[in-house]
């Protein structure tokens, strides 16, 4: 059964992954960006499942927030940024209310 807390982070991961193939869809393949999409996937595969997805990873950090903030500069690609603000915020989240 899926927590409150999970179900969030599911949802705000997939609001992210929307947003990232949106941005993409006009331009060419970024490399990073694949890294970022297969974080976000891995995301909502365990919180969906009621897991935390950091426990999954057996003490490495996820880091789409570095890679993102690298490569999202401009005032446009805001939209981008803060979704995935939101995923990180909701995984530090589950993890004080934890």
């Amino acid at each position: 059964m899926t927590s409150k807390h999970h179900q969030a982070i599911h949802i705000s991961a997939q609001f992210a992954v929307d947003e990232l193939k949106n941005y993409l869809r006009d331009k060419e393949s970024f490399p990073w960006a694949l890294s970022v999409l297969k974080q976000l996937d891995f995301i909502i595969l365990h919180a969906r499942n009621g897991i935390d997805p950091a426990e999954k990873l057996e003490g490495r950090p996820f880091n789409f927030g570095i890679i993102a903030s690298r490569n999202l500069a401009s005032p446009e690609e805001l939209i981008l940024q803060d979704k995935l603000y939101q995923v990180s915020q909701l995984l530090i989240k589950l993890h004080t209310t934890s």
